[in-house]
């Protein structure tokens, strides 16, 4: 998982120097000395083109990669994806290393440790692994109070929302994303 944050970090560096691409010859473009450094650059630019080509295609990639696993999980569990999603932006804005200020609650959804199952800490920075609980958790929640009393559950805990604790901002959070994902 590591890897894929260091990876991501790459494209996003190469992303930079390839926008200021375009800055770089027209200032060399534009001054006699350097008129010369273009017959250089040409194959340069070339590899700059390639480049740009595979960190977009890249990074469209990572960026829609959760919404396929979202997707699976929805239609296995019986729930709609987007509020999974609307979920997951509102626990952790789809950091999947993110870890709650107590310390407890890891993961893209936020899951703490009775929510795992047989799977170890280190499995639930997997995103699919991270997903998956969460959607299972989120969906029985859903299906047994509905979604307004299931979603503030999923951030309360079931038997804390029973004792009274409410978390509207919570569910006002998601439910923005919500819209937002229409």
């Amino acid at each position: 998982m590591r890897k894929w944050l260091i990876y991501t970090g790459i494209f996003i560096a190469l992303g930079y120097f390839v926008s200021k691409r375009e800055n770089l010859i027209e200032y060399v473009e534009s001054d006699e000395i350097f008129s010369g450094v273009l017959e250089v650059l040409s194959p340069i630019t070339s590899v700059f083109d390639r480049v740009e080509n595979i960190v977009v295609g890249t990074v469209e990639k990572i960026v829609c990669s959760f919404d396929d696993i979202y997707q699976k999980y929805a239609s296995y569990f019986g729930i709609d994806w987007k509020l999974i999603k609307a979920v997951v932006l509102q626990e952790s804005n789809e950091n999947s290393e993110a870890v709650g200020d107590n310390g407890k609650a890891i993961g893209l959804m936020q899951l703490w440790s009775y929510h795992w199952g047989a799977h170890t800490r280190d499995e639930m920075f997997d995103p699919e692994t991270n997903i998956e609980a969460g959607t299972k958790f989120l969906s029985y929640l859903v299906k047994k109070w509905g979604v307004s009393v299931g979603v503030q559950m999923f951030n309360t805990g079931e038997q804390g929302y029973l004792n009274g604790v409410r978390a509207t901002n919570y569910l006002n959070g998601v439910l923005e994303n919500l819209t937002g994902l229409a």
